[in-house]
């Protein structure tokens, strides 16, 4: 019987091994190379590449506060962290200079915290286009304001479509998001009605179509300064 039971034991741990190199092929096989041991998400590539990103992105950081001579303040570590932790992982390059701009900004220009924490939850959640997108909504607003006297103004889907240069229907997905990260508000054309700033997203102001219009909301316009300048 006691043989039965060790060779019922061994037979387990064969199968646990086996169970375990198979989940370890089917990780490696979704997510590269990098994954190097089954349950092990932090290995050394990926540690690699976040430390390569971030001297990237912190080397930015310096030559533009070296340049202007700029005093250095205090970072609130509940800011801190998620900054430096989520602007690791960001390997695009366009993208890695906003994120230098947003650290030199919370470095050096007295910002509120809840802007800080908003523009760090909002870029570590941008895509590249995402970022195309916001960068156009707030220089046409820009030109708006100091060109025209202009304090609001909304663009249509087909606009931002071919200024950002993605097809119609994922430039409606990406302004869906846009809206849902509050960094837009759908002005819905054509019924005066709009997402009240500060309101939660409705259904309906992040329904996307052929007709919307958007324009920047508040929180948008303070985080694309923050990322742009």
């Amino acid at each position: 019987m006691a043989g039965l039971e060790n060779v019922a034991g061994k037979v387990a741990i064969e199968a646990g091994k086996k169970l375990i190199e198979e989940s370890d092929g089917l990780i490696r096989s979704l997510f590269g190379n990098s994954i190097t041991e089954y349950g092990e998400i932090m290995t050394d590539n990926i540690r690699y590449r976040r430390l390569k990103n971030q001297i990237s992105i912190l080397e930015k950081v310096k030559d533009f506060i070296d340049e202007h001579n700029m005093e250095l303040k205090q970072v609130n570590l509940k800011v801190m962290f998620p900054l430096l932790n989520h602007s690791s992982l960001e390997e695009n390059e366009d993208l890695q200079l906003k994120w230098a701009k947003l650290i030199k900004n919370i470095l050096t220009v007295k910002i509120e915290e809840v802007v800080q924490q908003k523009a760090v939850e909002v870029l570590s959640k941008m895509s590249n286009a995402d970022a195309r997108v916001m960068d156009h909504m707030y220089s046409q607003f820009i030109k708006a304001y100091f060109h025209g006297g202009l304090e609001s103004m909304s663009i249509g889907i087909e606009n931002i479509s071919h200024w950002a240069k993605l097809e119609t229907e994922y430039a409606k997905t990406v302004t869906s998001n846009l809206v849902s990260l509050g960094m837009l508000k759908n002005t819905i054309k054509g019924t005066g009605t709009g997402q009240a700033s500060g309101a939660s997203v409705s259904v309906q102001s992040i329904k996307v179509d052929d007709e919307s219009e958007f324009r920047l909301t508040k929180i948008g316009f303070e985080i694309m300064k923050l990322l742009n300048e």
